[in-house]
């Protein structure tokens, strides 16, 4: 990636951006999001952006991964990023990084990967283990963390606790997470900052010709995205959609994007159309056709397809917890379900298909939606933030 060197502005913040990117594609970290925070932070003139790439030894690196391998759902899992020593390995290339870049005015990590000495440190996330736990407690478990050992998630935990104390700031993806940090006891509020985060499917607004289309297809088309198909419900869509198609006249499509595989026992049902690991253009084609995205994850951190949705005028199901309802407004911009009842979740698809007040309000908003959850708008709110610390 290069630098901002030489066209910041003389008084640019100099930001160290720490990140564990993947070896191979760095776009793929994150399904993408440290890359289009990355290039948000470098189109602004008053940042320059100081590269910290955080990288495990190899050799350690594959030692940890075949030693922290468990079974998990009768598949192979490594729960390697979620051990000590993998954490300990990051922390001693961002204590490296620090040494030699005394020049940066703080230090951006993209999750928590221990604390810095003299650079001030602020953390982005979506999602920590404290707060982990505590829905554990509740009977919620995070995919994968079933293959730890409740003693290995404390110890990372700890350690987490031990960053966000010394840390200048934390930035959050969602109110959720950051009143979970606030209530806690883990970060004064003073230095929580919810930043939410930007799409990273590229979206617009619905034309009043595509809503006419949309109105006027042959079928119903439900959408349906998520690599992890199992923790974001898609056996429940699946289920549901059976049920919908006899309470509506015209047929009704479900489209399942995300997963390599299709994810269930048998061949691809009729009336299913599978995608696979669709590219971004793939996906924006499907948000821009739908009649409505559904994702009643058992677990999610965030959810920014939620919001590449509602910024393309597609209405949402979703379920009433994490940060969803920060997105969803239920009976205005979509619906939220409370569990994993099927017959509750077909219905609110029967609903959301049926709302003529949905469709125009999602189109009406989309594009508030995509001004919000850009990251151009995330990497303002950070860098005046970043700014403010320095003075």
């Amino acid at each position: 990636m290069p630098s901002t060197y030489l066209r910041a502005d003389m008084d640019a913040l100099a930001v160290g951006f720490a990140c564990i990117w993947d070896r191979g594609d760095r776009s793929r970290t994150w399904s993408h999001t440290p890359q289009r925070l990355w290039e948000a932070l470098e189109r602004r003139r008053d940042v320059r952006v100081v590269d910290m790439p955080l990288r495990i030894p190899l050799p350690l690196d594959f030692l940890g991964r075949v030693a922290s391998m468990r079974r998990l759902q009768g598949k192979r899992y490594s729960t390697w990023t979620m051990r000590s020593w993998y954490s300990q390995l990051a922390h001693n290339d961002l204590m490296s990084h620090e040494r030699h870049h005394a020049e940066v005015d703080a230090i951006l990590c993209i999750g928590e990967h221990g604390s810095t000495t003299n650079a001030p440190l602020y953390v982005y996330q979506d999602f920590c283990f404290g707060h982990g736990l505590q829905l554990m407690d509740r009977g919620l478990v995070p995919h994968g963390w079933d293959a730890v050992s409740r003693a290995a998630l404390e110890r990372r935990a700890a350690q987490q606790a031990e960053t966000y104390a010394r840390a200048a700031g934390v930035f959050t993806m969602s109110a959720w997470n950051a009143a979970y940090l606030r209530d806690a006891g883990l970060v004064p509020p003073d230095r929580i900052h919810v930043v939410h985060a930007g799409v990273n499917v590229p979206v617009d607004p619905p034309s009043a010709d595509r809503m006419a289309m949309r109105a006027e297809a042959r079928e119903h088309v439900v959408a349906f995205v998520g690599r992890d198909f199992a923790r974001k419900g898609g056996d429940l869509v699946v289920a549901a959609v059976q049920q919908l198609r006899g309470m509506l006249s015209r047929p009704v499509r479900l489209v399942v994007a995300g997963p390599s595989q299709w994810p269930m026992d048998g061949p691809v049902p009729d009336g299913v159309t599978f995608l696979g690991d669709a590219p971004f253009h793939g996906v924006r084609a499907l948000l821009r056709t739908a009649d409505v995205l559904v994702m009643p994850s058992r677990f999610e951190a965030f959810g920014i397809i939620i919001a590449e949705a509602l910024g393309s005028g597609t209405p949402v199901v979703g379920r009433n917890d994490f940060a969803m309802p920060e997105m969803i407004r239920h009976g205005e911009n979509g619906m939220l379900v409370e569990g994993d009842a099927v017959d509750e979740l077909a219905h609110a698809l029967f609903h959301v298909i049926s709302s003529d007040h949905i469709a125009s309000t999602c189109a009406a908003d989309a594009e508030r939606v995509r001004s919000y959850f850009s990251w151009d708008r995330v990497a303002g709110d950070m860098t005046a933030v970043l700014r403010k610390g320095r003075s």
